[in-house]
Formats: C-alpha cells, sequence, structure tokens
C-alpha cells in the first residue's frame, strides 16, 4: 500500500462542468476511477465540525480505495471541496507531492446561480433569492458562516487556486474554462488526456451529452427524507461514530444508492434567465479576483466581464 501514489485529482470548481469532466476521466481505459466523484476524502465538507474522513482513517483508508487499480493506469479522482480547502491542499501536497492537479472555472455569477438552483430546486435547502441569498452568505447548522458552501465565495478562484499555485508547480495544474467546453468538449477532453498522458484519440461516450444539467425535485417528501437520514448519519458520526459509518458506506456503496434515488426523483428543467440587472450588479464583486486570476493562469477572462 505504500507504494500507490495518486496521479491526478481534480479540486473544482463545483457547478463548473466537473461531473462532465470526471466521466471524461472514469471512461478512459487507461484511467481508475473510484466508484464515485466528489469523496472529499481529506475536506471537511459538512456542518457541526464532524471530522473529514483523513482525520479518521488516515492516509491508508484513502489508498484503500485505488487498491483495485490496474498495474498500469493513471490513478486520481474528482472532490470538488479540495478547491476550498486549505488543509485538504496541504494535505495532498504532503503525500502527492507530484501529483497533476485538474480544475474548471467557469463565470463566477453564473456558477453561483447555478450552485444556488441546484441547492434550492434539487435539496429544496434554499428558500431565499438568488440576490438576497449570494449577498447573505450561507450558514451551516450552527448558525456560522459556512465558507465552503457560500456561493459567493465559491467563485471567488483566485482566492482559492492561489494556494494550489504557492504549493504545486505549475506545470502540474490544468486549468479548464467551463465555456471552452461548451464551445469545443473535442479540444478540452484532448488537452486534458494530453496533460495526464493518456491516449488522445479516445472518445468518451458523454463527449456531446449535457451531464449533471439543472435539476428540479419531482416527489419533495421523498427528498425530505432523504435529507433526514443523511442527518442521522451526521448525528453518528458526530458522536464519534464515523469510521464505522465510513465503512458501512463503503462496503455497501450507502452514498451511490442515495445518488441513485435521488437520480430518480429528478427532472430536467428550464433553468431561470438572472435578471441582467442583477448579474451586472453582482459580477463587480469579482472585478479585482478575475484581475488577478487572469495573471495567475496566464489567460485573459474578457467573457466574463
Amino acid at each position: 500500500m505504500a507504494d500507490v501514489t495518486i496521479d491526478f485529482i481534480g479540486i473544482g470548481a463545483a457547478r463548473s462542468g466537473t461531473t462532465w469532466l470526471a466521466k471524461c476521466l472514469m471512461e478512459h481505459p487507461q484511467i481508475f476511477f473510484p466508484y464515485t466523484k466528489e469523496i472529499n476524502y481529506f475536506s471537511k465538507t459538512r456542518a457541526n465540525n464532524t471530522k473529514s474522513e483523513y482525520e479518521i482513517s488516515g492516509i491508508k483508508g484513502y489508498l484503500n480505495l485505488f487498491k483495485n487499480s490496474p498495474e498500469n493506469a493513471k490513478k486520481g479522482e474528482y472532490s470538488t471541496y479540495y478547491l476550498y480547502d486549505k488543509t485538504a491542499a496541504q494535505i495532498i501536497k504532503k503525500y502527492f507531492p507530484n501529483v497533476k492537479i485538474i480544475v474548471s472555472l467557469r463565470e463566477p455569477v453564473a456558477r453561483a446561480y447555478s450552485d444556488y438552483n441546484n441547492i434550492k430546486l434539487s435539496d429544496l435547502k434554499e428558500k431565499r433569492d438568488f440576490k438576497r441569498a449570494f449577498l447573505d452568505g450561507k450558514k451551516d447548522d450552527t448558525g456560522n458562516f459556512d465558507s465552503l458552501n457560500d456561493y459567493k465565495t465559491r467563485s471567488m478562484y483566485y482566492k482559492h487556486l492561489s494556494t494550489y499555485f504557492d504549493l504545486f508547480p505549475k506545470k502540474n495544474i490544468h486549468i479548464i474554462i467551463y465555456e471552452d467546453i461548451n464551445k469545443n468538449p473535442e479540444k478540452v477532453v484532448k488537452e486534458l488526456y494530453k496533460f495526464l498522458g493518456v491516449d488522445l484519440n479516445f472518445r468518451p461516450s458523454v463527449l456531446h451529452k449535457k451531464v449533471n444539467a439543472q435539476e428540479a425535485t419531482k416527489i419533495k417528501s421523498l427528498r425530505y427524507f432523504i435529507n433526514f437520514l443523511r442527518n442521522v448519519v451526521l448525528f453518528f458520526e458526530k458522536i464519534g461514530l464515523g469510521k464505522l459509518i465510513n465503512f458501512i458506506k463503503r462496503k455497501t456503496k450507502l452514498n451511490k444508492t442515495f445518488e441513485n434515488v435521488n437520480k430518480a426523483n429528478k427532472s430536467n428543467v428550464e433553468k431561470d434567465k438572472l435578471d441582467p440587472k442583477i448579474e451586472k450588479k453582482l459580477k463587480a464583486y469579482y472585478a479585482e479576483d478575475i484581475k488577478n486570476l487572469e495573471k495567475l493562469i496566464n489567460r485573459k477572462l474578457s467573457e466574463w466581464r
């Protein structure tokens, strides 16, 4: 187990084509990907100060996820919370200093609005209008500011990415712009495969498909019941049974079951367009961050302004 290394880790940003990218990685025959996206092993993703899986099971538990990988396969995963968690970045650097980092970025307000709609229509946890939710920020279950899930903060790419550029060589960080996926998915996928050193000519089945489109919950009572079950799981984690809970989730693929039930209980919806006046006002919050990001990644982002 000590000899196992990880070749790549996708770190975000949420609602920026990451599910499509993960599918492109999963399907490639020269890549080994764990059974699901969003392992978030190194990151504290939930409220009430529950421990991350790394704090509970250490690096051994993480490497166990890759124990069945073929000998010559490129091994990696994609967890969007890593982008927002400096502790996760430092843990990744500690164990995998030469890992390749993949990140997809989307126009900040569009990303935040997509995030908001996902929470409102799918998870049924958002009751405010978008402008109020954006300006007020998000709170966790204890009433404290939730920086890992705040709509506005999660789109501050320079703020988060600079941590990774400080820790890893620039040549090891591959930046994908979401808008480029829509314009030319073939080019995006080829450049990604080239970055990882796998066959460039492989064409994933999702190449021209929309993945993880905007959805709404069909049966709200079922969604509320799933939320209740997740809160029960969180309670058991909080009282010190996290290792047992994570073991059960991995062995039974409980997360996958939740995901499948959720999927069956959703339908695609036509996303409401954001009011242009509100959009213009909110874009002002990102002007400085975008300017700094352009210097960091050496690319103009005029289409975001």
